[in-house]
């Protein structure tokens, strides 16, 4: 005879000796069914039956309970707003590394780009000079050409040939003074401070003396 038998065949006298039967009997009997039925029933702190505990000792574990229960809370959630609160410091952190390292690589090009726009500057004043030698020789031969219409053909001709060949070397030396900007162009884009001034200042004079002589 298993438990549910012996159960009902015991609610079976209960309800047949009902008025017979003393109240903490059925206050058991009311609590078993509560037990066995689909919805549980939440007790205070033990499983000891309603009936055996005093109302007073009742409140007193269920505040107990609600206690400890809140002070559980209310470290769980200490312990998660800490972690979201180291977690959000490390992103923090993160972020003004990472702007850091990105106003460092903004600085590097803003100086990489005034040290390209003062190369290019100086490349169209060097050109500029260029064109205005290439204009006042331009001017000479004309110049020239008119004095030798005045005092014959041959050494007219003589002085046109040592004019073209004159062109010829100017054009070369402009050849060669672009070619050594751009060279000094890429070398000082790569080398900073004192040594690219000075490179600087040595090709300068080098294109001075290419052009004069």
């Amino acid at each position: 005879m298993n438990l549910i038998t012996l159960y009902k065949k015991e609610r079976q006298s209960a309800d047949s000796e009902d008025s017979s039967l003393p109240d903490k009997i059925n206050e058991f009997y009311t609590w078993l069914d509560r037990e066995n039925s689909s919805t549980p029933v939440l007790l205070p702190c033990d499983n000891d039956p309603p009936f055996l505990v005093t109302e007073q000792e009742n409140k007193a574990r269920s505040d107990k309970a609600g206690c400890e229960q809140d002070g559980n809370d209310d470290n769980d959630n200490h312990f998660v707003h800490d972690e979201e609160d180291a977690a959000a410091a490390a992103a923090a952190n993160d972020d003004d590394d990472r702007d850091d390292d990105e106003n460092d690589d903004g600085d590097d090009k803003d100086d990489d780009d005034k040290m390209m726009m003062m190369m290019m500057m100086m490349m169209m004043m060097m050109m500029m000079m260029v064109m205005m030698m290439m204009m006042m020789m331009m001017m000479m031969m004309m110049m020239m050409m008119m004095m030798m219409m005045v005092v014959g053909m041959v050494i007219m001709r003589i002085m046109m040939v040592m004019m073209m060949v004159m062109m010829i070397m100017v054009m070369i030396k402009i050849m060669i003074i672009m070619v050594m900007m751009m060279i000094v162009v890429e070398v000082v884009v790569k080398l900073k401070g004192v040594m690219a001034t000075t490179i600087m200042i040595l090709t300068l004079m080098t294109i001075m003396m290419k052009i004069t002589c």
